[in-house]
Parts: structure tokens; sequence; C-alpha cells
């Protein structure tokens, strides 16, 4: 009735369970009330819980995960043909839908990473462009964001007051992540993950955000 703004809030998503652990961290107007779904798509033909919750969904934002790391291409070509059965469900034009390349830091592997990443996001791109346009369907506009969710958790948590908490994501990221943390910052750490200090833990942090696409997205 106009009476309520319900112009887009800016919202940090931290991590699930904080973020609905109080009202106060989603900054929402008074009588807004906000749902997060993890909805894994129709699992079969007569998949009736999911698909009446899909029709529901028609003002939602849907976060749609594409996984930068999947190589085979059957796996591929069912996600994006899910993804247009379930544009189909909801009417078959969704302005609010974002498509998340997670994973992408897979291709820091390569000698050219820089390039590697632009030209699979390209492809992707252009796939499901091509996918859309067969159906005859319209997202507007085609949100398109890069992300690493791991290693964008671990630099939350390397700055927890737990003690444990924080030298188990530090120890993760230096073994699973390290080609994320500028060689500047590297080369300054204790091989030691439990001698870094907290200025060095958060220094992981911000840049592990950044280079994760984690303050982009």
């Amino acid at each position: 009735n106009g009476s309520v703004d319900i112009s887009y809030p800016q919202i940090r998503i931290e991590y699930p369970i904080r973020l609905l652990a109080k009202d106060s961290r989603l900054q929402l107007p008074q009588g807004i009330k906000l749902q997060i779904v993890d909805l894994p798509g129709l699992s079969h033909q007569e998949d009736i819980e999911n698909l009446s919750l899909l029709k529901t969904c028609d003002r939602a934002l849907f976060l749609v995960t594409y996984n930068s790391a999947e190589t085979d291409r059957q796996k591929v070509n069912m996600l994006l043909q899910g993804v247009v059965e379930q544009i189909k469900i909801i009417g078959g034009l969704s302005k609010n839908m974002c498509f998340l390349f997670n994973r992408i830091d897979v291709f820091h592997g390569d000698k050219d990473w820089i390039a590697s990443e632009e030209k699979f996001v390209a492809r992707t791109r252009a796939e499901i462009d091509k996918l859309l346009t067969k159906h005859h369907l319209q997202i507007e506009p085609k949100q398109i964001a890069k992300i690493s969710t791991m290693p964008a958790l671990l630099s939350l948590l390397i700055k927890s007051k737990d003690e444990n908490e924080r030298i188990e994501a530090a120890s993760r990221l230096d073994r699973n992540f390290n080609f994320l943390i500028p060689e500047g910052i590297l080369d300054d750490l204790p091989r030691n993950v439990q001698k870094w200090s907290e200025y060095e833990c958060g220094r992981v942090a911000d840049a592990v955000w950044q280079t994760a696409y984690a303050d982009r997205f």
C-alpha cells in the first residue's frame, strides 16, 4: 500500500546460522520477513513438494550455484536444463536470478589463470544464454557472479574468537587455498599456523575474502 519501504537492503551474509541468529543483522524494514530456502531443485518429475514451493517463489531472489570445477559435460548439461525447467515453473521470467560460479579458484592451477577464468565465464555464459533463448525464456538482468565459497567461509572463521576454530580455519586455508593468499603476505607468515598472530590472521582473512570474490558478491 506504499506505507512500507521495501527498497533493497544491504545485507552481508557472514554465515547462514549467524545471519538468522539476530533480526538486527538483516536490517529489514519493519514488518518485512526473510526466508532462506536451500532448494536443490526437482529431484524427480513427481516431486510435488519442491514443485509447489517453486510456484510460490515468483518474487524470490534465486541464487543458482554452478560448479566451476565440474568437467563432466553431461552433468553440466543436466544442470543447465534443470535451471530452464525451474524458470518455466515460475512463469518463464525471473528478474531476480543470479548465477554463482562457485569454486572459481579451480583455475588458479593454470599458468595464465586469469585468461582461463575469463574464457570459462564467457563460454558458460554463452551456453546459458543460448539455452534460454532456445526455450524463449528471459532473465533480466543476466547476473553472473564468481565466488569461492569455502575459502570465503574460512576467511571469516580465521577471525573467530575461538582459538581452536581459528587454528582449524588457518590450517585449511594454508593447506588447501594458500594460492589465494598474496605472496607478500604468505612470505611473512610463520610456517606453523598456530603461531599466526591476530594481526596476521586478519591480513590473511581480508586478502582471501577479496581473492575469493566474496567482497564483490
